[in-house]
């Protein structure tokens, strides 16, 4: 299957639409006992080499910050779904920071203090995780300027709102918004197409008035 989405250069619409809503739903059957632990942490293993498998992906956190930051909210599933977007991101030309579930709430207010024109998303897949998001934001408070994101990967808007509860946060639930948003709020120009995702029509008219352009000037 993989191989499949990546002859098509899918790999967007591969995270999107068939590795997001299965976590989603390990998460759900985890909750409700209806896929074991043991069963659970398989699964994670198993995506995990899956991924690691792609050039490029990172399975490992940074310690350089860049401007744009993603931080797993609190789970397993949370930190996988925020390296996926954090890949997206470096193959359309943008720098991010991704950080695993291994690190603590105090890390990253310490990491974030002081930081200025920060894009912050975090990532969650449930709404329990959406509340624990909602905890770092508010711990981080004013000490960072930028835009804040929060990433409830295929969930409601209005629940994820409700969930975190802070102000000056945006929801966003699918990774293509999240590339559109934070291209165009860190204003960084798209190096390479991100695989999968077709360029807003403003680019596309941009991209092809040269050739047009030449076309006119031959006849």
């Amino acid at each position: 299957m993989m191989a499949e989405y990546q002859r098509r250069d899918a790999t967007l619409e591969l995270f999107d639409e068939v590795i997001l809503p299965a976590l989603q739903l390990a998460e759900h059957d985890r909750a409700t006992d209806n896929l074991t632990r043991e069963e659970h942490k398989e699964l994670y293993v198993h995506l995990r080499e899956i991924l690691t498998a792609m050039d490029g992906f990172l399975a490992a956190e940074q310690s350089v910050l860049h401007s744009v930051v993603i931080v797993p909210a609190r789970t397993d599933g949370d930190a996988l779904a925020g390296a996926m977007l954090a890949y997206l991101l470096r193959a359309k030309g943008i720098d991010c920071t991704w950080f695993s579930e291994r690190i603590l709430n105090s890390e990253i207010v310490s990491r974030l203090t002081d930081q200025t024109e920060v894009v912050l998303c975090v990532s969650a897949l449930t709404l329990t995780s959406a509340r624990a998001a909602g905890s770092i934001f508010k711990r981080i408070g004013g000490s960072m300027s930028g835009q804040r994101l929060l990433g409830l990967w295929h969930g409601d808007r209005a629940d994820a709102a409700a969930a975190q509860s802070q102000p000056d946060v945006e929801v966003i639930t699918n990774f293509a918004d999240a590339l559109r948003l934070i291209a165009a709020t860190t204003r960084t120009a798209i190096q390479a197409p991100v695989p999968g995702l077709a360029p807003p029509p403003a680019e596309a008219a941009h991209a092809t008035a040269p050739a047009a352009r030449h076309e006119s000037s031959t006849t």
